[in-house]
């Protein structure tokens, strides 16, 4: 029952999160250990990325994300 609850908070977070960052400035999302130590952006990055395009109507980015 824990496990559910835990898993259930882990997305509101992460969907406020994809929210607050397609329609505001603030980015409460974690920084991808990936990108931080190698520079470069992981898959999971460019999904992040082509979602939050995906909120704002940025078709075109979003495919190329």
């Amino acid at each position: 029952m824990r496990a559910r609850w835990a898993w259930l908070i882990v997305l509101v977070y992460i969907a406020a999160g994809l929210l607050l960052r397609a329609y505001t400035s603030l980015n409460i999302l974690p920084h991808c250990l990936y990108t931080t130590l190698f520079h470069r952006h992981c898959p999971g990055c460019g999904i992040t990325t082509a979602v939050v395009c995906m909120l704002r109507g940025q078709w075109v980015a979003a495919w190329q994300a």
